[in-house]
């Protein structure tokens, strides 16, 4: 009995085989390959929201919360996050990306389907009480749904801006 390395891998029935079923016309393919994965999706996994790769996203459409990510690429359950604008409508240059662990809730929808939402935690910055010592930190929970946010536009930083106006003329005097 020779050794499963000691076979040849292009015998010509292998290439017999490639040649006659997986090198078929992509109509072929797509049709067989179509119908057989039509009944094996199950309904969740359709309606399923997923991170988007290379794309920007709003972390909510509010007039006075400009905060942006960014995410990059995606590595099985990582994926590539940074920051590009803060929620005080400032752009953050060069932020550098950072991998963040991807994880999977169920939810209900409207009709009472379960749908997944893929969704990864952040935690932009903490520092430390002075009076107490206790620890304070700002977390970001970016759920693959929030990319049909629309994003931050120049309308939105006049708005930004009109909001904010009262805030920073208390602040500053």
């Amino acid at each position: 009995m020779a050794f499963k390395s000691a076979n040849k891998k292009n015998t010509a029935r292998h290439m017999r085989a490639f040649n006659i079923f997986i090198s078929q016309s992509k109509d072929f393919n797509d049709d067989v390959f179509g119908v057989i994965t039509a009944f094996m999706i199950d309904p969740k996994y359709a309606k399923s929201y997923r991170m988007k790769l290379n794309r920007e996203l709003r972390y909510c459409e509010s007039c006075v919360d400009a905060t942006t990510f960014m995410t990059g690429t995606r590595y099985k359950n990582l994926i590539q996050v940074k920051m590009t604008r803060n929620d005080e409508n400032e752009i953050i240059e060069n932020a550098p990306f950072k991998y963040y662990k991807i994880k999977t809730m169920e939810l209900l929808d409207d009709r009472d389907d379960i749908i997944l939402l893929e969704h990864i935690d952040i935690v932009a910055w903490w520092a430390q009480c002075t009076f107490d010592d206790r620890v304070i930190s700002i977390d970001y929970m970016i759920t693959a749904d929030m990319f049909a946010n629309p994003l931050w536009t120049e309308d939105d930083t006049k708005q930004y801006n009109i909001k904010m106006r009262p805030r920073n003329q208390h602040i500053s005097g």
